[in-house]
């Protein structure tokens, strides 16, 4: 199942709090408690994420905010496979503008309006 990071959001903030508290009912707390909250709160609203999959949005209050970056290893995305891209100066200064500072999202949205 492919899932925009807007629907994984809109997920994740309508179901999060009942899946936390769930949780922290039977005894979750921490990280853990945190990591499958967000795991809990995709499935009760019907996504299924494949085995081996991470949520790397740390809290709700984080979610869908601009500018936000995590520390440490890069998110993964569903169904994503990471390559190397050597760009021109040009092209790469494009591809950060249209990912708002993003290169990877710039690529992807480039490729999206390329096909359509």
């Amino acid at each position: 199942m492919n899932i925009t990071r807007e629907q994984a959001i809109e997920a994740m903030e309508q179901h999060y709090p009942q899946a936390r508290q769930q949780l922290a009912n039977a005894g979750a707390f921490g990280k853990i408690l945190d990591n499958k909250a967000r795991k809990l709160a995709l499935k009760i609203a019907g996504i299924e994420l494949p085995a081996g999959s991470t949520i790397a949005w740390a809290t709700p209050d984080d979610w869908g905010k601009d500018g936000y970056r995590n520390a440490g290893r890069p998110s993964e995305m569903l169904e994503g496979k990471r390559v190397n891209v050597y760009l021109d100066s040009t092209s790469l200064e494009s591809a950060a503008k249209l990912g708002n500072g993003n290169v990877s999202e710039g690529i992807r949205i480039a490729l999206q309006r390329s096909i359509k």
